[in-house]
């Protein structure tokens, strides 16, 4: 009888220090997880430029292991994100940015709010009447989240390795035009830098302290009015996004603008589909859909 209990004693001891051991290594793994350094320089950034039509839509899966969703698209391409999104694995999103108030930007965002849990929600302080626009506030707020106002100097994420930096708008400026109050971001992972312009025009674009980047999401679908040889000038990138449809109304992407792109490689989601960019401490690649 003596040695049955010993042999029970020593098995319950065995499961709790195996439970105990479990428990420990789960709390590690999160704990890195959550408070990741971005110290490992093979861990990557990806950037998805999602094929949404005439719109934009950008999915960033960071290093430190949060999203950003940067616009949606317009609200006929919903599922094309949601779907997208979801087939990465996610259901939480770190952080939503609304660049501005178009529908071709934010017309899907209501759909978002409702399949995801949202985080943290940026947007231009430039507000409109339109539906579009009030579905996207009544999507926040029943969120329960507060709906912020970046400008420029201010970060989203500031991190070792890792910077998602406000560019534009810029504080105690007044803007009317809802383009030209696009929230522009520049994200910075080690040696690699991404411009998100939204729909901002080159003369607004070139009031903010630009510098040389790798790769742009260029402004307003590849519209003659967000981008110039100057812009370029200053910010040389290698590499150029556009996003709009095939044979759209506004002729998107211009060819003035195709022409000063000469010399950057660039990918049309409308020729692509949607385009990924990957990038580590020492490499940046590209997988296109199509």
């Amino acid at each position: 009888m003596k040695n049955k209990l010993i042999a029970i004693l020593i098995v319950v001891l065995l499961i709790l220090g195996v439970f105990c051991l479990r428990q420990c290594y789960f709390k590690n793994f999160d704990e890195n997880n959550e408070n990741s350094d971005n110290s490992d320089s093979s861990v990557q950034l990806k950037v998805h430029f999602i094929d949404v039509g005439q719109g934009d839509s950008c999915f960033i899966e960071l290093p430190n292991y949060k999203t950003m969703l940067i616009d949606s698209g317009d609200a006929k391409h919903s599922k094309t994100v949601t779907n997208y999104i979801s087939s990465l694995g996610y259901n939480t999103i770190d952080y939503v940015v609304a660049t501005h108030a178009d529908a071709d930007h934010i017309g899907a965002m209501a759909d978002v709010f409702e399949d995801f849990e949202i985080k943290n929600c940026y947007t231009s302080s430039v507000k409109s009447n339109t539906k579009t626009y009030k579905d996207f506030k009544k999507a926040v707020d029943n969120e329960g989240i507060k709906l912020q106002y970046p400008q420029s100097n201010d970060y989203i994420v500031k991190e070792n390795n890792l910077d998602v930096e406000v560019i534009g708008p810029l504080k105690n400026k007044k803007y009317t035009n809802t383009n030209d109050s696009s929230v522009v971001l520049e994200v910075s992972y080690f040696e690699t830098d991404y411009l998100f312009t939204g729909d901002a025009g080159y003369q607004t674009l070139l009031e903010y302290n630009l510098e040389p980047i790798e790769v742009l999401k260029v402004s307003h679908h590849g519209s003659k009015t967000g981008t110039n040889k100057r812009l370029l000038g200053i910010l040389s990138p290698k590499y150029a996004i556009i996003s709009a449809a095939q044979r759209n109304r506004y002729h998107h992407p211009h060819k003035s603008v195709m022409n000063m792109l000469s010399g950057v490689t660039v990918y049309k989601t409308s020729e692509s589909g949607t385009v990924t960019a990957q990038s580590d401490a020492t490499h940046l690649t590209f997988i296109t859909e199509k």
